[in-house]
């Protein structure tokens, strides 16, 4: 048995390095963000500029 000393993130991966852990929960919260966008307002008949001008207005909204 060994005593290991790190981070472990929301998603199961570990990190000996607490910026890189932080670094990889901010990366998945912006990941599930952009997905949770995509899967309510981009249904693939709009038009890219609409669709990013809505994850403008979303980001927004998600980070207050």
């Amino acid at each position: 048995m060994r005593n290991v000393s790190g981070y472990l993130t929301d998603d199961g991966k570990f990190f000996q390095d607490k910026k890189e852990a932080e670094a990889h929960e901010r990366l998945a919260m912006t990941t599930q963000r952009i997905n949770k966008f995509v899967e309510t307002y981009y249904d693939g008949s709009s038009q890219v500029v609409d669709a990013l001008q809505h994850w403008e207005r979303y980001k927004t909204e998600a980070t207050k």
